[in-house]
């Protein structure tokens, strides 16, 4: 059962400034801009942008449930028990009335689906970087069937070092190195942004 007194007593702490730490975990999924510089080539001006006003109050709505709705089913002090908050609260929800009995089907699928779908992107947008970066052609084409001996030797090492990552770590030291990527990747997406801002500016001056 839903505690709301749980959730106002999270939601009092609105007030006091958080730590670096969690501001470069919780920005995290504000970091869907990056796949734009490779993806940006599918953006056309023709292209109709009405209705998307809606997707930032959908957004909005998504990731204050996502954040309170666990705090609520367990309470401010035994949400910090769980690794995987949103894992346990799934398992303790019922549907009486539906073809699956316990959530944790429905949100295991859609969890392990949205994952791999985030693995398959993240692993292009690096391998395109990689062809820009060590391609001699100034412009680089996107619809390019062949790859490079370069590229493939590329995948092979990130592959060599996915299976090294997962052999010889473990649960605590993945959640250590999870820390210490999102505390740079803040600070370089920033340095990032900033850089294009940079950029932008210096081309409408000319």
């Amino acid at each position: 059962m839903m505690d709301w007194d749980a959730i106002m007593a999270v939601a009092n702490h609105l007030p006091f400034a958080p730590t670096y730490k969690g501001v470069a975990a919780a920005s995290f999924v504000f970091f869907g801009f990056t796949p734009l510089s490779v993806m940006n080539r599918l953006l056309t001006a023709d292209m109709k942008w009405r209705g998307l006003w809606i997707l930032p109050i959908l957004g909005m709505f998504t990731l204050l449930a996502s954040f309170f709705i666990p705090i609520g089913y367990h309470g401010t002090e035994a949400i910090e028990n769980y690794v995987y908050p949103w894992t346990t609260t799934s398992d303790s929800l019922e549907m009486e009335y539906g073809l699956i009995e316990r959530a944790i089907f429905i949100f295991s699928s859609l969890y392990l689906n949205l994952s791999m779908l985030y693995a398959i992107v993240a692993w292009h947008v690096a391998l395109e970087w990689f062809k820009g970066g060590f391609s001699k052609k100034r412009h680089v084409n996107p619809d390019q069937t062949e790859r490079p001996l370069l590229i493939k030797i590329i995948c092979g090492v990130f592959v060599i070092l996915v299976f090294m990552y997962v052999k010889l770590l473990n649960e605590q030291q993945f959640f250590e190195f999870g820390a210490f990527v999102h505390e740079w990747n803040f600070g370089i997406e920033a340095v990032l942004v900033a850089l294009l801002i940079y950029i932008g500016w210096g081309r409408k001056a000319a």
